[in-house]
């Protein structure tokens, strides 16, 4: 598991790097690796203080999770459902599946929530539903 620390409470930018920023938002995915998500396809998460939850385009998933100072570490292992998907749900969700816990660094502006590998482009991109 890797944990990097950042900025306490707001990025460079503005953004703000805190776990409450996340924590009781329902995100659906826009962006992976800087493709949009197909239409009629919707990926979720949601971060509860120590998990996140959320469908992964097809099956519902969970895992252990962590949101602090701009950091994220979720999993390693993440649990999920196993209907089988086939088309664009089935492609986005597992490219998500593997993405999600090789993230290491977040940052939440204008009800956005974005995910990246520190020091790499954003790997997943939010907005706020709820």
């Amino acid at each position: 598991m890797v944990f990097v620390a950042a900025a306490c409470g707001s990025d460079d930018e503005g953004g703000v790097t805190e776990a409450a920023a996340v924590e009781g938002t329902t995100w659906k995915l826009d962006e992976l690796a800087g493709e949009r998500v197909p239409d009629g396809v919707e990926v979720t998460l949601r971060f509860d203080g120590a998990s996140v939850e959320g469908n992964g385009g097809c099956n519902q998933y969970s895992g252990a999770a962590t949101f602090a100072d701009g950091a994220v570490a979720i999993g390693p292992e993440l649990m999920s459902t196993l209907m089988a998907c086939e088309g664009p749900a089935g492609e986005i969700e597992g490219e998500y599946l593997e993405a999600l816990p090789m993230t290491t660094a977040f940052v939440v502006q204008d009800d956005r929530l974005v995910l990246s590998v520190e020091g790499d482009e954003p790997v997943l991109s939010f907005s706020a539903t709820g």
